[in-house]
């Protein structure tokens, strides 16, 4: 009976591994098809990529773009992103991508098994880099080869930049420092490579748009959130956290505190109103029942000149009685989003 027993363990195992490999096959096939549908443009904005004599070649990125403000490529929305975004969830979740990390130094590695985050799809056609860097990118890279070709292989300079190192991408998963120099070998046949990276100025993204990739399940949990950069990020967050909970929010602002602003709050250099707000929300602290939920302070630069903001959750049925108590503490004006 214990040697069954045995027997029926082993078979429901490999019977779910080949469940999964099935599943993954599926994720493929869909992003595939989605690639080969999809109109991959002529594009000369990735120079040092391109090979000698060439002007251009196919090639886009989805997701987060800009260096200076990022914002999403309008090319994102679509089911070429859907594909391209479950095939990377399914790698994470049949542990393929979590294998990968553990050669991977720690702190490139999200905590608590979030999946690796990504705000950014890079897409290849047809085409061999040359020897380059990523100079937009942080953490790790996944690459992924789709498509029906011999060769292609990611070439990557070993440390001490004496040698190279030859990694399989054909549907085989691979992370990397795209920061590494590193190039593509020769291929025959038709050949995408997919690159999941972090933009480096993810930081300065409009929260809208943040909360837009999270929706389209780019995995950011494990990122820290963007600050709030204007009036309507701002409304957007105390739309959001007044709608999960019985909580009244009031923004409090510095001078200039948003270039969307154009209301009369002019109170005094940022590190005074600071101060002031401190010294608000520590009145609120000692007050039973008006204590802050949520606290959520930022500084950001407006035409130039640091701003301070804050926002300031409390329960519902206290909000008002706390917006009087930062009036008189604080010499501040908050007001309800």
């Amino acid at each position: 009976m214990a040697m069954a027993a045995v027997s029926n363990s082993s078979t429901k195992v490999s019977d779910d591994r080949e469940d999964c490999a099935r599943h993954s096959q599926s994720h493929e096939h869909a992003a595939l098809s989605a690639l080969r549908s999809a109109a991959i443009p002529l594009s000369d904005r990735r120079k040092t990529v391109l090979p000698d004599n060439v002007n251009a070649v196919a090639q886009i990125c989805l997701g987060l773009v800009g260096s200076k403000k990022p914002v999403i490529a309008p090319e994102t929305q679509g089911e070429l992103t859907k594909a391209l975004v479950a095939l990377f969830h399914d790698a994470h979740d049949s542990k393929i991508l979590p294998q990968l990390l553990d050669s991977t130094p720690a702190w490139m590695v999200p905590k608590g098994g979030t999946a690796p985050p990504f705000t950014s799809i890079q897409i290849n056609y047809n085409y061999s880099s040359v020897r380059h860097v990523d100079g937009n990118n942080v953490g790790p890279s996944f690459i992924r080869g789709l498509g029906e070709y011999d060769g292609g292989e990611l070439i990557v300079e070993d440390e001490d930049g004496h040698g190279t190192t030859k990694k399989d991408v054909k549907s085989e998963w691979v992370c990397f420092d795209g920061r590494v120099p590193h190039y593509t070998a020769e291929f025959q046949g038709e050949r995408y490579s997919v690159i999941y990276f972090v933009q480096s100025s993810f930081s300065r993204v409009s929260r809208t748009d943040w909360e837009e990739l999270i929706r389209m399940g780019f995995p950011l949990q494990s990122l820290p959130q963007p600050p709030l950069a204007s009036l309507a990020d701002a409304r957007v967050e105390a739309s959001r956290i007044s709608s999960e909970s019985n909580l009244d929010v009031l923004l409090v602002r510095g001078a200039g505190a948003f270039a969307d602003d154009n209301s009369a709050s002019r109170r005094g250099a940022p590190a005074l109103w600071l101060a002031s707000v401190r010294r608000g929300i520590e009145t609120l602290l000692n007050h039973p029942g008006c204590a802050p939920v949520v606290v959520e302070g930022w500084m950001q630069t407006s035409m130039g000149k640091p701003a301070n903001s804050v926002l300031v959750a409390v329960p519902r049925e206290h909000g008002e009685r706390a917006a009087r108590l930062l009036r008189s503490a604080a010499s501040v004006e908050p007001f309800s989003l």
